[in-house]
Protein backbone atom coordinates (compact mmCIF):
# COMPACT_ATOMS: atom_id res chain seq x y z
CA UNK A 1 0.00 0.00 0.00
CA UNK A 2 2.87 2.39 0.83
CA UNK A 3 4.38 1.80 -2.61
CA UNK A 4 1.08 2.64 -4.28
CA UNK A 5 0.77 5.92 -2.31
CA UNK A 6 4.38 6.82 -3.17
CA UNK A 7 3.73 6.20 -6.88
CA UNK A 8 0.62 8.41 -6.88
CA UNK A 9 2.43 11.12 -4.91
CA UNK A 10 5.25 11.21 -7.50
CA UNK A 11 2.69 11.17 -10.33
CA UNK A 12 0.75 14.02 -8.68
CA UNK A 13 3.87 16.17 -8.16
CA UNK A 14 5.02 15.53 -11.73
CA UNK A 15 1.60 16.47 -13.11
CA UNK A 16 1.46 19.69 -11.08
CA UNK A 17 5.01 20.64 -12.15
CA UNK A 18 4.12 20.04 -15.81
CA UNK A 19 0.95 22.13 -15.53
CA UNK A 20 2.82 25.00 -13.86
CA UNK A 21 5.50 24.85 -16.53
CA UNK A 22 2.93 24.98 -19.33
CA UNK A 23 0.94 27.77 -17.71
CA UNK A 24 4.11 29.84 -17.28
CA UNK A 25 4.93 29.56 -20.98
CA UNK A 26 1.32 30.40 -21.87
CA UNK A 27 1.47 33.56 -19.76
CA UNK A 28 4.72 34.64 -21.39
CA UNK A 29 3.35 34.10 -24.88
CA UNK A 30 0.25 36.14 -24.10
CA UNK A 31 2.21 39.07 -22.68
CA UNK A 32 2.43 41.94 -25.14
CA UNK A 33 3.85 44.63 -22.85
CA UNK A 34 7.07 42.80 -21.95
CA UNK A 35 9.79 41.30 -24.07
CA UNK A 36 8.71 38.91 -26.78
CA UNK A 37 9.31 35.23 -26.20
CA UNK A 38 11.88 33.78 -28.59
CA UNK A 39 11.21 30.45 -30.25
CA UNK A 40 14.03 30.99 -32.75
CA UNK A 41 16.05 28.03 -33.95
CA UNK A 42 19.66 28.13 -35.10
CA UNK A 43 19.97 28.89 -38.78
CA UNK A 44 20.63 25.79 -40.89
CA UNK A 45 23.32 27.86 -42.71
CA UNK A 46 26.11 30.06 -41.33
CA UNK A 47 24.22 33.30 -42.08
CA UNK A 48 22.58 36.08 -40.08
CA UNK A 49 18.93 36.99 -40.60
CA UNK A 50 17.11 40.14 -39.45
CA UNK A 51 13.59 41.54 -39.84
CA UNK A 52 12.00 44.97 -39.72
CA UNK A 53 8.46 46.20 -40.36
CA UNK A 54 7.58 49.79 -41.20
CA UNK A 55 5.41 51.07 -39.74
CA UNK A 56 5.16 48.83 -36.65
CA UNK A 57 1.55 49.95 -36.04
CA UNK A 58 -0.86 50.09 -38.95
CA UNK A 59 -4.53 49.94 -39.89
CA UNK A 60 -5.91 46.69 -41.32
CA UNK A 61 -5.60 46.93 -45.09
CA UNK A 62 -2.78 49.49 -45.08
CA UNK A 63 0.34 48.24 -46.82
CA UNK A 64 3.52 47.85 -44.77
CA UNK A 65 7.05 47.02 -45.81
CA UNK A 66 8.49 43.84 -44.35
CA UNK A 67 12.25 43.77 -44.85
CA UNK A 68 14.31 40.66 -44.22
CA UNK A 69 18.06 41.05 -44.23
CA UNK A 70 20.34 38.13 -45.00
CA UNK A 71 24.09 38.39 -44.32
CA UNK A 72 27.01 36.02 -44.76
CA UNK A 73 29.46 36.98 -41.96
CA UNK A 74 32.12 34.47 -43.00
CA UNK A 75 35.02 34.57 -45.41
CA UNK A 76 33.57 31.54 -47.24
CA UNK A 77 30.74 31.59 -49.81
CA UNK A 78 27.39 30.11 -48.74
CA UNK A 79 25.01 28.22 -50.99
CA UNK A 80 21.48 27.63 -49.66
CA UNK A 81 19.29 25.12 -51.48
CA UNK A 82 15.50 25.07 -51.04
CA UNK A 83 12.99 22.45 -52.22
CA UNK A 84 10.53 25.09 -53.56
CA UNK A 85 10.36 28.68 -54.75
CA UNK A 86 9.77 29.80 -51.15
CA UNK A 87 13.01 30.39 -49.29
CA UNK A 88 13.27 33.47 -47.04
CA UNK A 89 9.97 34.64 -45.57
CA UNK A 90 8.19 35.98 -42.49
CA UNK A 91 5.49 34.61 -40.24
CA UNK A 92 2.97 36.29 -37.93
CA UNK A 93 1.71 34.63 -34.73
CA UNK A 94 -1.08 35.62 -32.35
CA UNK A 95 -0.94 35.80 -28.55
CA UNK A 96 -1.55 32.03 -28.33
CA UNK A 97 1.41 31.21 -30.58
CA UNK A 98 -0.75 30.23 -33.58
CA UNK A 99 0.53 31.16 -37.03
CA UNK A 100 -2.00 33.51 -38.64
CA UNK A 101 -0.22 34.98 -41.68
CA UNK A 102 0.89 35.32 -44.41
CA UNK A 103 -0.72 32.96 -46.84
CA UNK A 104 2.10 31.32 -48.74
CA UNK A 105 1.99 29.77 -52.20
CA UNK A 106 5.23 28.12 -53.25
CA UNK A 107 6.04 26.89 -56.73
CA UNK A 108 7.28 23.32 -56.98
CA UNK A 109 10.63 24.37 -58.35
CA UNK A 110 13.88 24.32 -56.42
CA UNK A 111 15.55 27.61 -55.56
CA UNK A 112 19.05 28.58 -54.54
CA UNK A 113 20.45 31.58 -52.71
CA UNK A 114 24.18 32.12 -53.11
CA UNK A 115 26.01 34.63 -50.91
CA UNK A 116 29.64 35.62 -51.42
CA UNK A 117 31.80 36.21 -48.34
CA UNK A 118 30.48 39.20 -46.31
CA UNK A 119 27.65 39.72 -48.80
CA UNK A 120 24.26 40.92 -47.64
CA UNK A 121 20.92 40.77 -49.38
CA UNK A 122 17.66 42.52 -48.58
CA UNK A 123 14.30 40.88 -49.29
CA UNK A 124 11.40 43.36 -49.36
CA UNK A 125 7.79 42.30 -49.19
CA UNK A 126 4.66 44.41 -49.15
CA UNK A 127 1.88 43.09 -46.92
CA UNK A 128 -1.51 44.50 -45.91
CA UNK A 129 -2.76 41.98 -43.35
CA UNK A 130 -5.86 41.02 -45.36
CA UNK A 131 -4.74 37.67 -46.74
CA UNK A 132 -6.12 34.53 -45.15
CA UNK A 133 -3.60 32.03 -43.86
CA UNK A 134 -4.40 28.72 -45.59
CA UNK A 135 -7.90 30.06 -46.35
CA UNK A 136 -8.79 30.66 -42.68
CA UNK A 137 -12.47 31.29 -42.10
CA UNK A 138 -12.00 34.67 -40.40
CA UNK A 139 -9.92 37.77 -41.02
CA UNK A 140 -7.16 38.88 -38.69
CA UNK A 141 -8.45 40.85 -35.72
CA UNK A 142 -7.01 44.07 -34.43
CA UNK A 143 -4.35 43.53 -31.79
CA UNK A 144 -0.69 42.79 -31.15
CA UNK A 145 1.11 40.08 -33.08
CA UNK A 146 4.66 38.72 -33.21
CA UNK A 147 6.49 38.67 -36.52
CA UNK A 148 9.63 36.65 -37.23
CA UNK A 149 11.81 35.90 -40.23
CA UNK A 150 13.09 32.52 -41.24
CA UNK A 151 13.55 29.97 -43.95
CA UNK A 152 10.87 27.91 -45.69
CA UNK A 153 11.91 24.30 -46.06
CA UNK A 154 9.11 22.38 -47.76
CA UNK A 155 6.07 22.81 -45.51
CA UNK A 156 8.15 23.79 -42.47
CA UNK A 157 8.99 27.35 -41.45
CA UNK A 158 12.32 27.57 -39.62
CA UNK A 159 11.98 30.60 -37.38
CA UNK A 160 15.43 32.17 -37.08
CA UNK A 161 14.99 35.74 -35.80
CA UNK A 162 13.71 36.82 -32.44
CA UNK A 163 10.16 38.15 -32.76
CA UNK A 164 9.21 41.79 -32.92
CA UNK A 165 5.76 43.14 -32.04
CA UNK A 166 3.46 44.66 -34.66
CA UNK A 167 0.08 46.19 -33.87
CA UNK A 168 -2.78 45.93 -36.33
CA UNK A 169 -5.67 48.36 -35.77
CA UNK A 170 -9.20 48.00 -37.10
CA UNK A 171 -10.28 50.54 -39.70
CA UNK A 172 -12.48 53.30 -38.33
CA UNK A 173 -11.46 52.85 -34.67
CA UNK A 174 -9.35 55.25 -32.69
CA UNK A 175 -7.14 53.98 -29.90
Amino acid sequence: MATSNGFFRVLYVTLIAALLSISGCYTQLRTTGGPAVSRAEPSPWPVDLSISVAPGEFMMGDTVEVEIGLFNPSSEPVEMLFPSSCNVDFQLTDSFGRVVAPSRKCGQVRSTIYLDPFESRLFKQRWDGTDRYFDAMEDLRSGSYLITAGFVEGTRFIEVTDPIVVVIKAKGRSY
